[in-house]
């Protein structure tokens, strides 16, 4: 991040009327980059619902995770589960690590779903990166939040066609992410091959842009999140 809009970030947070703490943006990885203006005062509301909701799912992620607010499924299915959508569109590992490690799990959530990564993919990083900056992203919601179980969701498919070097490299991407599951802490769900036709095509109907699921994308999503957080949000005996 240039000098001059680091500095203008921290003084617009700072003079913030009877708005939470300002975050301490001096431990901002390098690597973020040149982040929005708004991406500090989202992080921020967030954190602030967070606080007086105290969920017990939290939803980590991008723009995809951001857009449940376009399906009725969530106030139907995901509200009733104290369900809160902390996504930020434009996301990366990065960009999210940066969030956990101030504050994004801070109210201990029973359960996280963490889909991340897809943009990373989009921006040239390397499989094996964009695994590590997801592992990094799980050991620190473990350290600040032990008893908190996860959700890691696989990548979705990006572009109509199948067999495409970006497909190939989200393929494997989640081949690896598969190798992150923990019984009794992280479970891995992919709903890759669900969002897709029987012939391997990313329809219009399920992601108009060939990324951002729409509608019928968030019904596959939630049947086979919903069933796995009751399970996770059920007291074992």
């Amino acid at each position: 991040m240039k000098p001059l809009l680091f500095a203008a970030l921290c003084g617009l947070v700072g003079l913030q009327a009877n708005a939470e703490p300002a975050i301490s943006l001096t431990s901002q990885p390098a690597d973020v980059g040149d982040v929005r203006m708004d991406w500090i005062l989202q992080h921020q509301i967030r954190l602030k619902h967070l606080r007086e909701r105290q969920p017990e799912v939290v939803l980590l992620g991008d723009s995809i995770t951001a857009g449940w607010v376009k399906s009725p499924l969530f106030e139907a299915e995901l509200a009733p589960l104290k369900t809160f959508n902390a996504g930020i569109g434009g996301d990366s590992t990065q960009h999210l690590l940066w969030r956990v490690q101030h504050g994004a799990v801070e109210t201990k959530p029973k359960v996280v779903v963490l889909l991340i990564g897809i943009n990373n993919v989009s921006n040239g990083y390397a499989p094996a990166q964009v695994v590590s900056g997801i592992r990094a992203i799980l050991r620190e919601i473990r350290e600040r939040s032990p008893e908190t179980k996860v959700v890691l969701m696989g990548l979705f498919p990006k572009g109509e066609a199948p067999g495409t070097p970006i497909r190939v490299k989200i393929r494997e991407v989640n081949q690896a992410l598969a190798g992150l599951a923990e019984p009794g802490r992280v479970v891995y769900l992919d709903i890759h091959d669900k969002l897709l036709g029987p012939d391997g095509h990313l329809t219009p109907e399920t992601a108009p842009d060939g990324l951002h699921i729409g509608l019928p994308g968030y019904e596959v999503w939630g049947a086979a999140l919903v069933p796995v957080l009751k399970t996770l949000l059920t007291p074992t005996s």
